[in-house]
């Protein structure tokens, strides 16, 4: 950890906690919460412990902050596990606590029902101030990240886990106490140093990286136009799935937004992107991952192998970078041929350090010698493929079983008014710390690419809007065996998740607009076929697209007569998500596309 820094950002803090109203109420609500918990967490007192004692503690706390219906998340605790359950889990934790905790303790105590990892460590942090800590992932790690130190990076393999993290936590823990009392607070514990990480890890990211502005303003400076949409759901939807692919007419930039984002962050020696030109070919794996020549009795390396092997070892060592692999004209090919492999391991889904469940598997003779790859590779979760698709006749359709697996980006259109776009002759560039900050963003503090159910159930919750809009539709489409699954749902919703985070649709319309880039990619790729197979499923959509609440399926099926009755059917089409005051405006605009496409030639497709 970098002491310097430490000392003059702690240094900052205490004169800031000065002169802030908002900081002097944060530690005194803290002390107050340190009070009620010293006084009602004990081994004595717990069992006697009612419902509106643990609902006091519970509310109280950041934990419970995140809920706008604290009372409703209370009461589903309740009903899941009973308020003696809550008791037990509450005796558990202070029991072990008291004993000194072990990873095996804490792995116990999250395990069970009712408490959860940032309100067991907060009540911990609240009843032992002098010997635990808050732990959130999303907000410690970024903190120490910014004071030099990757926490993770110094665990081994297999020690990864929040548990072990935690635990590892004590040393940069007193250090942090020991800065903050050395700058004048005596009286600092890890309460306060919980406060101190959270303000570090805030406003650092207020200071360093707006990231909307910076993404925009470093590819104009690169001569490369794309819209703030654009860039919202490009880096939204691989801070999500990892697998991306930007679809479109040649010549729109597809691959440079690649290229240049991942330029963007911390580079390892060499550079962390790897350009691949699919050839048409390719007719199998071979091509990617290579093979065993028996003429030879050597293996036929490919560098997507090796620098699978390049991010592989980057991810066991911790150093916390990302690593891109850009297919190029990902459809001159059958994917479905060369890319299956890596497909399947790709959705085998994740452990707990991020890892596939399912390897690669390389196959040669037990006696082969020489430069071989590992028997099995497991695929780690900072490993991001992004494929470019040129949409004419020389390219292979996507089947949607692909398009289904990915986050699919269509950049259809040109804007001519604000092209050509000159480069900069000094383009801009990011520093070390602004890197740093953007690679904290995107990977999530170092967690990478998952599905986190946890975050999924509790993003629902505290928004059943979506469940209900998500429900909604799925209903609409039914009827018409287009209706989509859990795994849909589950990105969908950690697409909204990462939104949240990065902030990158606040200014686009937040939640609506988010839900409706998500639909666009995860949903339509689905649809192919003739019209009477695709116009009333479209036309569901479409109604879903005006009210996701209660579907205008009367003022679709009005508008669409009067278009196909009218003398200009192009016109009329362009006019129809204004005509229908949309709240759903990109899903809609490309269910407009593909009725033009079924009304002239009788069969639409996505992608």
């Amino acid at each position: 950890m970098d002491g310097e820094r430490l000392a003059q950002l702690a240094t900052e803090f205490a004169k800031e906690l000065q002169t802030s109203d908002e900081l002097r109420s944060h530690v005194a609500e803290h002390q107050r919460r340190i009070e009620r918990a010293q006084r009602l967490l004990t081994l004595k007192r717990i069992p006697t412990l009612g419902e509106e004692e643990l609902k006091e503690l519970f509310f109280d706390t950041d934990a419970f902050g995140f809920w706008t219906n604290k009372e409703w998340e209370f009461k589903r605790r309740v009903a899941k596990v009973g308020v003696d359950g809550l008791r037990n889990a509450l005796l558990e934790l202070i029991e072990r606590a008291e004993r000194g905790l072990s990873p095996e303790d804490l792995k116990a105590v999250w395990a069970m029902k009712g408490l959860g990892m940032l309100l067991s460590t907060n009540l911990l942090c609240y009843r032992f101030p002098d010997r635990y800590w808050t732990y959130s992932p999303n907000v410690t790690l970024p903190a120490f990240r910014v004071l030099g130190l990757d926490v993770k990076a110094t665990l081994p393999r297999g020690q990864k886990s929040d548990a072990y993290v935690y635990l590892a936590l004590r040393e940069p823990m007193d250090q942090v106490v020991a800065a903050l009392q050395a700058a004048g607070l005596s009286e600092a514990d890890y309460s306060v140093a919980d406060i101190f990480l959270w303000h570090l890890q805030s406003t650092n990211g207020e200071r360093v990286l707006k990231l909307s502005s910076l993404l925009r303003h470093v590819l104009t400076s690169q001569g490369l136009h794309f819209t703030d949409w654009q860039i919202a759901t490009f880096y939204t939807a691989l801070q999500t799935k990892g697998f991306v692919i930007l679809s479109g007419i040649s010549g729109t930039g597809k691959t440079k937004l690649a290229q240049h984002f991942a330029a963007l962050l911390p580079q390892p020696p060499g550079q962390n992107w790897l350009f691949v030109p699919v050839r048409p070919d390719w007719r199998d794996s071979k091509s990617l991952l290579g093979y065993y020549n028996p003429l030879t009795g050597t293996y036929a390396w490919t560098p997507f192998l090796r620098f699978l092997l390049r991010a592989e070892r980057s991810y066991r060592t911790g150093d916390g970078l990302a690593w891109f692999v850009i297919l190029d004209e990902m459809n001159l090919a059958h994917v479905e041929y060369y890319f299956a492999d890596l497909l399947s391991v790709l959705e085998s889904g994740r452990d707990e350090e991020g890892w596939t469940r399912e390897p690669l598997r390389f196959d040669y003779p037990d006696e082969a010698e020489g430069d071989l790859p590992p028997r099995e590779l497991h695929l780690p979760p900072n490993l991001y493929m992004i494929g470019t698709v040129n949409v004419d006749e020389t390219t292979r359709a996507f089947s949607p079983k692909v398009l289904d697996r990915a986050f699919t980006l269509e950049l259809t259109e040109a804007d001519f008014d604000a092209y050509p776009l000159i480069p900069d002759e000094n383009p801009v560039t990011l520093n070390a710390g602004g890197r740093q900050t953007l690679l904290n963003n995107f990977t999530f503090g170092g967690c990478f690419v998952r599905i986190d159910k946890q975050a999924i159930a509790e993003y629902v919750t505290d928004h059943p809007e979506v469940r209900e809009r998500l429900k909604t539709l799925n209903e609409q489409l039914r009827p018409y065996g287009l209706h989509f699954g859990y795994r849909v749902f589950d990105e969908i919703v950690a697409f909204l998740i990462a939104a949240q985070h990065n902030h990158l649709y606040d200014g686009l319309g937040g939640v609506t607009a988010a839900l409706d880039a998500a639909v666009l990619m995860k949903v339509l790729p689905k649809f192919h076929g003739s019209r009477s197979k695709l116009e009333a499923p479209l036309k569901a959509v479409l109604a879903w697209c005006v009210d996701p609440d209660a579907p205008a399926w009367a003022s679709v099926e009005k508008e669409l007569r009067e278009v196909e009755q009218s003398e200009d059917v192009a016109k009329g089409l362009n006019q129809l998500p204004d005509r229908l005051a949309v709240k759903m405006r990109k899903t809609a605009d490309r269910v407009r596309r593909m009725l033009w496409d079924l009304y002239t030639t009788g069969f639409a497709a996505f992608g």
